[in-house]
């Protein structure tokens, strides 16, 4: 049985379109998909160790603001875990 040629080249377009979506997908998934707010650029972590890729854990005060309006520093929660 005779295969039609316009078929041939349907599905050798289908399978070129699936090729490229599916290069398309890999490129973005291994090059860090950022799916963070437009406009806030990932500002670069600053308490990571160079050397050894050591997270330095707590290595910044922070002072924050809770929905009430109380002033929230590292030492708000004595003996908490803060993440």
């Amino acid at each position: 049985m005779a295969q039609n040629p316009s078929s041939s080249k349907t599905l050798a377009a289908l399978i070129a379109i699936i090729i490229a979506v599916g290069a398309i997908v890999a490129i973005y998934w291994f090059m860090g998909n950022d799916t963070g707010a437009p406009g806030n650029a990932a500002a670069p972590a600053t308490n990571v160790g160079v050397a050894t890729g050591d997270v330095q854990v707590g290595a910044t005060p922070y002072h924050l603001t809770d929905m009430n309006g109380q002033a929230l520093t590292q030492d708000s929660f004595p003996g908490k875990y803060k993440v």
